[in-house]
């Protein structure tokens, strides 16, 4: 992922995460779902102090769309959206409950 591309996802995920501050726990977590829902790929954006510009990712959904669009050279009509987690494992349990690791039918 390019710089570009990094920045705008933390810009995307400081943007929820002001949203995020107005609502209840459960209201979060109906909110963080539909970003997943509502979009093709969807990238949890933690605080990663390894990382040079202190952010880390983990893709939550949209693995195979991803390598599909890259191969193909059209990636460029994809909803992208970024969540905000305090976390890494946030990230990963997001992917496991909404995204594609998700176990189907157990919603």
């Amino acid at each position: 992922m390019d710089s570009e591309m990094r920045a705008k996802l933390v810009e995307q995920a400081n943007y929820h995460r002001e949203r995020m501050k107005r609502l209840s726990e459960s209201e979060m977590g109906a909110f963080v779902k539909r970003l997943i829902d509502e979009n093709d790929i969807a990238w949890g954006v933690f605080q990663d102090g390894a990382a040079p510009d202190g952010f880390g990712f983990h893709l939550i959904k949209g693995r195979r769309t991803l390598e599909a669009a890259v191969a193909s050279g059209k990636a460029k009509n994809l909803r992208v959206s970024a969540v905000p987690c305090i976390k890494k494992e946030l990230a990963v349990a997001a992917e496991k409950t909404w995204g594609d690791g998700s176990v189907k039918g157990t919603e």
